[in-house]
């Protein structure tokens, strides 16, 4: 009935916290910013092994 419109109705709506609402998508979370994916790949996560 409202797909595709820009507003519903307040009680069709999402009902949630405020806070969790205006928070990032999963998808928005992933993103990762292009200096950060350059660091990460010019320094890889090091890996150690003890010796008995």
């Amino acid at each position: 009935f409202y797909h595709g419109e820009k507003y519903k109705p307040k009680d069709l709506r999402r009902k949630q916290t405020r806070a969790m609402r205006r928070s990032l998508t999963p998808k928005e979370e992933s993103i990762s910013l292009a200096k950060t994916q350059k660091k990460k790949r010019t320094f890889p996560k090091r890996t150690f092994a003890v010796k008995d």
